[in-house]
């Protein structure tokens, strides 16, 4: 009789669920990702299915729901240092067993539930099915011979069986699965040996199995490679056992059952292979990371603590000059003030002159990694430039990584490595992040710098483009509109703050009508004027200013035209703004741009710092409060509702929203005012 089957579903770590598997009764397979142990169940049936050390982030209740859908419910044992989980029903998941992780106390009673399962005994807190027998004579609705002949021609298995008394043990009957299975038709199977499915590749010790079983007159299971009429190969779980008799004393007949299970076979040893293939990604992710685990903490405390784009620049070069297998690197600067930008190359103590300039416009790694915005590798020989040829540095392989914030490049850093390592994608990936930290940190010191000489550039700009948003909204409701606001929602969906002048009465109505709003969150009318907050797919105006390190002043759309104002940073090009703003969008006019100087901060610097300084929980509770009028008086809604409308419960509401109430006012009075 074939053994059950037990699915072990654990976190790395977890050894001693595996150690208490080992000796259950019955055959274990093993896995440490739900994905996998999903694509098990999918094509195999388990008796039980133990999962060890998962939490919810890692899958242990998308197992649950999986198993919870499952026609046959089997038996799940979930085996944690917390055995909770959420939403359980005692009556309709009877088949779920928790039990605390906490020392060889709970190895033993995991084995033994288990066992207990496998073996068939019910759990204490399930009832047992009553005995009381439902027919008087049970042999009366017996099948009869006939029936069951039927019923084992229609079996869904193969069965075959052989007659030991005749010389070779032949084929004296096979059942039509059998024909399906093999490709083999019934009249050129009777007669032939039991063997007839066995070929150049099916494993000997299966071979032995079955005969050993046959020799001592005893059933056996095993899974071996056979052979379909056509030859081609398939796994084939066999099922061999004898059938005595009447008065038991000798094997009348052998019944093989065979089963085609080359699916499952294929599935588990996809699953070899890639936990194969993870095992080694894992130690190569490794190797990457215990090479720039010490870069990325010095830079990050070297942007941290840089006060200037100097200091910033060689604390980085000095972190890549201190990591095992890196020859040290160079950092570029990119002067973006001239019509054809060169970078100015700093040198990290090596053989390079700090004058060294590279035209961006001629090719090559740098260049690209300029115009493409990624990582770029490069070996010895596809490097013609002398002064950052890999040979100089006794490296091979240069990566030039984009010092990035937003959509621009601040520079690029260059990175060597030895002939003993190779750029993996996933270092390559590191870099990436490395580089967008050190281009984030340059912007940083920039603006502060830029901050204490308080000194602005005004742009002010009107855009005529039907396709845009903004004026497809104002068009729609017949009036202007005014940009508030643009933040990122419930699944980093945009939602679009906007105020709507003299706004119609089906205003909700009309925003449905357009294609671009994903869904309306709220429309709060005071008459003369209505706010209005949509979420949508995209606002190209807004995202294109933003991610140039743009501020808006103040934005107003009518139909067909944006008229735009923008704050940007003295070193701002203004030139490089208005060709983004024209390769983006239809018909661009620079209307003015002056000078500002003094230290008053513009609406749109107040609310971003206080929006910096709160957590999307405490923006989202004063948000939803304003917008519902909960700061009116009579309030038209409740504390309880709003957090009802953002998941959460009334207490948490109120101390987000406090907490937020009390940064706002700090931010207002910020000598009169402190955290507590």
């Amino acid at each position: 009789m074939a053994k059950p089957r037990v699915l072990l579903v654990h976190d790395e770590g977890v050894d001693d669920a595996v150690e208490a598997l080992l000796d259950v009764d019955g055959s274990v397979v093993t896995v440490e990702h739900v994905d996998s142990a999903l694509e098990w169940m999918n094509q195999t049936e388990f008796d039980c299915i133990v999962s060890a050390g998962l939490d919810p982030e890692a899958g242990a209740d998308d197992l649950l729901e999986y198993i919870r859908n499952q026609p046959r419910t089997p038996p799940y044992v979930f085996y944690t240092d917390e055995p909770t989980i959420d939403e359980v029903d005692p009556v309709t998941d009877d088949f779920l067993r928790a039990i605390k992780r906490d020392g060889p106390t709970s190895i033993t009673q995991l084995r033994r539930i288990v066992n207990n399962i496998l073996n068939g005994d019910a759990p204490e807190h399930v009832d047992t099915t009553s005995s009381e027998r439902l027919i008087e004579d049970p042999k009366e609705h017996a099948p009869t011979a006939e029936e069951l002949a039927a019923t084992l021609e229609d079996a869904p298995i193969g069965v075959t069986i052989t007659d030991p008394t005749l010389s070779g043990n032949p084929i004296v009957y096979v059942n039509d699965a059998y024909e399906d299975l093999t490709g083999y038709d019934r009249a050129e199977v009777l007669g032939r040996d039991h063997t007839l499915l066995q070929g150049p590749e099916t494993d000997p010790s299966d071979i032995a199995t079955l005969e050993q079983a046959i020799e001592n007159h005893e059933s056996t299971s095993v899974e071996m490679l056979n052979y379909q009429a056509d030859g081609s190969a398939f796994w084939n779980r066999v099922t061999v056992t004898p059938l005595y008799n009447t008065d038991e004393s000798a094997v009348k007949y052998w019944a093989y059952f065979q089963e085609d299970v080359s699916t499952r076979r294929e599935a588990e040893q996809r699953a070899q292979r890639r936990a194969s293939a993870l095992h080694d990604e894992k130690r190569t992710l490794d190797d990457a990371l215990s090479r720039v685990q010490t870069v990325f903490e010095n830079v990050t405390t070297a942007a941290m603590n840089a006060s200037n784009v100097e200091s910033l620049l060689s604390d980085v070069l000095g972190a890549i000059d201190a990591v095992d297998g890196y020859r040290g690197g160079w950092i570029s600067t990119v002067n973006h003030q001239r019509g054809d930008p060169v970078a100015v190359v700093t040198d990290g103590n090596h053989p390079m002159s700090r004058s060294t300039r590279i035209r961006l416009d001629t090719g090559g790694p740098i260049a690209e990694a300029y115009h493409s915005q990624d990582v770029i590798t490069s070996t010895a020989p596809e490097i013609t430039s002398d002064s950052i040829d890999p040979v100089s540095f006794d490296a091979t392989t240069l990566v030039s990584v984009p010092l990035l914030y937003r959509n621009t490049v601040y520079g690029i850093l260059g990175v060597y490595i030895d002939r003993a390592l190779v750029g993996d994608e996933r270092e390559i990936s590191v870099m990436k992040s490395l580089g967008t930290l050190v281009g984030g940190s340059y912007n940083a010191v920039q603006t502060r710098r830029a901050l204490h000489s308080d000194m602005r550039i005004e742009l002010e700009f009107r855009i005529c483009d039907s396709s845009l948003l903004l004026p497809n909204i104002a068009a729609a409701l017949d009036t202007s509109i005014q940009y508030k606001r643009l933040d990122a929602h419930v699944g980093d969906i945009p939602r679009l703050h906007l105020t709507v002048r003299d706004p119609p009465e089906d205003v909700k109505s009309l925003l449905t009508e357009i294609n671009a709003i994903d869904t309306i969150a709220s429309v709060i009318d005071h008459g003369d004027q209505a706010i209005v907050s949509v979420d949508v797919t995209r606002c190209p105006i807004i995202e294109v200013v933003s991610d140039h390190g743009l501020e808006i002043t103040d934005l107003e759309a009518t139909a067909g035209e944006v008229h735009v104002e923008l704050t940007a940073l003295p070193e701002t090009e203004i030139r490089r703004v208005v060709n983004i703003l024209d390769d983006r969008f239809a018909d661009v006019s620079l209307i003015s741009q002056r000078k500002r100087s003094g230290s008053t901060r513009t609406p749109g610097e107040f609310i971003s710092t206080v929006r910096d300084d709160l957590t999307d929980r405490q923006y989202a509770a004063l948000e939803t409060a304003y917008q519902a009028g909960y700061f009116e008086w009579p309030r038209p809604v409740e504390g309880e509702d709003l957090a009802d409308s953002m998941g959460i419960t009334r207490q948490t509401f109120h101390q987000h929203l406090r907490t937020a109430q009390r940064k706002l006012i700090s931010a207002f009075f910020p000598e009169q005012t402190s955290e507590s």
